[in-house]
Formats: structure tokens, sequence, C-alpha cells
């Protein structure tokens, strides 16, 4: 519980110090575990490790692109840098979140 509070204290700071890659990024990890808990249902891909983190890599980058551009920034190279630079911390993101949350390595029952 204490890593899902610390997550959400990273989202409000960024929210609040207006770091809106990140802040997209989380948002695309939302959107990724959407997709892929009820997209998978008609494309089983997305519901693979390979086809998660290409959503999130994928979807980050469009959508930093996508905000830089309706805030009047010219698509230029250093918003598509930034753009991967947010769509690899959503990878991060995504899968520490997965591992938080459904771990491979279960706790042990105590003995």
């Amino acid at each position: 519980m204490d890593d899902l509070l610390r997550l959400v204290q990273i989202v409000y700071d960024a929210v609040t110090s207006k770091e809106w890659a990140i802040v997209v990024a989380a948002g695309v990890v939302a959107l990724v575990g959407l997709a892929r808990r009820y997209g998978g249902r008609f494309l089983p891909w997305l519901r693979s490790d390979r086809g998660g983190t290409a959503l999130a890599l994928m979807g980050t980058v469009a959508g930093t692109v996508l905000a830089g551009l309706l805030a009047g920034q010219q698509l230029s190279f250093t918003l598509l840098l930034h753009g991967l630079t947010a769509g690899f911390t959503a990878i991060g993101i995504y899968q520490g979140g997965k591992r938080l949350i459904n771990p491979a390595d279960k706790a042990a029952p105590p003995e």
C-alpha cells in the first residue's frame, strides 16, 4: 500500500509542478492497462508483454507530442525527444506498477 501511495504522490507532484510528460506517461499507463484487459479479447497480442510495452511506448510518445503541439510548440527533434523520454518513463512505470500489483515472486507463507 505504501508503494501505491508513493505513486499517487509522484503523479500529484508532477501535476502541481507542471511536469506534463510524467502526467501523460501515468495516464497512458492507465489506458494501456484498460486496453490490455478489455482489448485483449479482440486482439490477443495486447495481453502479451511485448504488446503492453509497445502500447505504453507508442501511446506516450504520441500523447506527449500531441500535448506539445496543442501547447503551440513546433514539431521538432526536441519535441520528439521529449516524447521518447516520456515513453521510456511510461515503460518503467508500467513495468514497475505491474510488478508491484502482481509480482511474479509471491511472498512466501510464514513458517
